[in-house]
């Protein structure tokens, strides 16, 4: 909201083959309801030949989860890392509850494992019937490496937001209006993909470096 219009600006972000970050798109919507992003991703979508993501990180927003499950059935939803732990040690109260959390969130555990895992932490702590940590529970597939290992998130288990909100900060002014807005936008595009060229460049240019275990097999073979 931290434009002239106090609208919330939205960036639609991913990564390119070369692990930058790459922007599809962005808007700025009149509110955060659940019926103005169905309208964002619906017309993102229409953009992109209908052709709907693999996989989404989102800020665990009701709204936009809401919004996902509308226009994107398919494509798996996951919550950003970042933002739920910090919500949870905001929820807990306990300075020592972040690491056990945590290792709810991203050890590679099967489902079965980290249900155990999750009611230990939850006795632990003290927080049978808590609202936030019922809640979160209730959507776990959505956050537990447990659950997600099998699906493509090129990496990726926090969203892009925050290095995109740094960067466009180079670009864009409090002051701007729209007609601005739109120009220093694409300059901030132009940036983007100018790295990328650069990156496809050096790509197309130099030579792989192979690597083998060989040379640890003699190794191995001469210690024996």
């Amino acid at each position: 909201r931290k434009n002239a219009y106090e609208k919330p600006f939205i960036i639609l972000a991913g990564l390119n083959n070369h692990y930058q970050t790459t922007v599809f798109g962005c808007a700025l919507l009149g509110d955060e309801t659940a019926e103005t992003y169905v309208w964002l991703l619906e017309t993102f979508l229409e953009a992109m030949n209908d052709k709907a993501p693999v996989s989404v990180i989102t800020d665990g927003s009701k709204a936009i989860e809401e919004a996902l499950e509308k226009t994107f059935p398919m494509s798996k939803h996951r919550i950003c890392r970042w933002h739920l732990h910090k919500d949870a040690v905001s929820n807990a109260s306990d300075s020592s509850f972040g690491p056990d959390f945590k290792k709810c969130m991203e050890e590679n555990w099967s489902p079965e494992e980290f249900e155990v895992a999750w009611i230990k932490l939850v006795e632990k702590y003290g927080l049978q019937g808590h609202p936030w940590f019922e809640e979160t529970y209730s959507r776990r597939t959505k956050w537990a490496e447990a659950y997600l290992r099998e699906h493509f998130f090129a990496g990726l288990t926090s969203i892009r937001g925050h290095g995109m909100n740094t960067y466009f900060t180079r670009f864009l002014q409090v002051w701007h209006k729209l007609h601005e807005f739109v120009r220093h936008y694409d300059k901030a595009l132009v940036c983007l993909r100018e790295d990328e060229a650069k990156a496809d460049s050096e790509s197309e240019s130099a030579y792989p470096a192979f690597c083998t275990i060989l040379r640890d097999l003699e190794r191995h073979a001469a210690d024996v």
